[in-house]
């Protein structure tokens, strides 16, 4: 089974696509620092994001974002589970998965595909499309937030 995973880079708008059956180890750690070298600029301003499973800086308070007049949202998917979602315009820890579907998404005209931590490959929410417009939806429960006092030589 070939399975396809994918990053967007806000500063070209694009998605670069990765087969993970032809990748070994060593390729994905490549893949895994040089996103993390590209997100830097993203994640300097603000306090950190973290992935609760392995604490990879996923992005930075600096980039929260609205929607639909809000950060935070509370959805049900359709099988029952409830998430609780914040919006974000930049992830540069997050590997996005999947083709953009619209089917049962949350935010109206939105495409959307599994986002995934780019270090344990967690599920941490959802990259929306539509168009120009992109942004990130990222379930609370799966973040930990904390200040700037990390040194750089964790991201």
């Amino acid at each position: 089974m070939m399975q396809t995973v994918q990053r967007f880079y806000p500063d070209t708008g694009r998605m670069k696509k990765w087969k993970l059956r032809s990748l070994t180890d060593r390729h994905l750690k490549e893949i895994s620092k040089s996103s993390r070298k590209e997100g830097d600029a993203e994640i300097d301003e603000g306090g950190f994001i973290l992935c609760r499973n392995c604490r990879n800086v996923i992005t930075s308070t600096a980039n929260k974002i609205e929607m639909n007049g809000k950060h935070t949202h509370t959805f049900t998917n359709p099988k029952g589970f409830i998430y609780r979602v914040g919006c974000f315009g930049a992830a540069p820890g997050i590997l996005n998965q999947g083709a953009p579907t619209m089917e049962f998404t949350w935010f109206g005209g939105f495409a959307w595909c599994y986002s995934l931590c780019i270090r344990c490959f967690a599920h941490l929410g959802w990259f929306y499309s539509s168009g120009e417009n992109n942004f990130f939806g990222l379930i609370l429960d799966h973040l930990i937030e904390e200040k700037k006092s990390r040194g750089s030589e964790n991201l």
